[in-house]
């Protein structure tokens, strides 16, 4: 079965629901939203996307003011699918996370996990087709190269944590901006924040 007691290795590389491709995160979950659904009618699709993080920063904040409200929708949910194996679905900032675990002998034998990114990057998902219908001067291929880097960013994509990673001495405006992981991110502003201290108690 492709979900079931175990994913198949397709689902987990090109995931499909009931035979079609989904799209997870903050526009699937803030499509019905008044100004999110204009900007979507107008065809600006990247925008719709950024406002969709908006709402769902906000929709974060109240959580954590009242997070034991019942209208909180909880966002992990788990149950056995078979013996010996669990499965989890969590809502994350990028999207829905599924993950399975085998475990035999009180030991973790195996593990499966679908990230948010598996969805929307599917070869015939969201990100596909927001890219074929890309607005303006096509012909301009540096235009269009810029709104596809928008785009991939609008959708938040994972990045593997790299331990090695240095950003670099200096950064001219001209530059290119850097993609890396949001691990590396949060790394990155602690070191900041350290090097500030230093400089405010100096």
């Amino acid at each position: 079965a492709a979900v079931g007691t175990w994913p198949s290795a397709e689902f987990v590389r090109h995931p499909l629901w009931a035979g079609e491709t989904a799209e997870t995160g903050p526009l699937a979950r803030h499509a019905a939203s008044p100004l999110v659904r204009l900007l979507l009618d107008r065809g600006d699709r990247i925008s719709a996307r950024l406002f969709a993080k908006a709402i769902d920063v906000a929709d974060c904040a109240s959580t954590m003011r009242h997070p034991e409200s019942d209208e909180v929708a909880p966002l992990i949910d788990a149950c056995e699918a078979a013996p010996g194996i669990g499965m989890a679905r969590i809502i994350t900032a990028r999207g829905v996370l599924l993950c399975w675990v085998r475990v035999v002998e009180g030991r973790i034998e195996d593990c499966a996990i679908v990230p948010a990114s598996a969805w929307n990057l599917h070869p015939q998902g969201a990100f596909c087709r927001d890219a074929l219908c890309l607005q303006g001067d096509v012909t301009d291929l540096d235009a269009v190269r810029k709104r596809l880097e928008w785009m991939v960013l609008a959708f938040d994509p994972s990045l593997p944590y790299d331990r090695d990673f240095r950003p670099p001495e200096k950064i001219g405006k001209k530059d290119k901006p850097i993609p890396i992981s949001r691990p590396n991110f949060v790394t990155l502003c602690g070191e900041v924040v350290e090097k500030l201290e230093e400089t405010y108690f100096d």
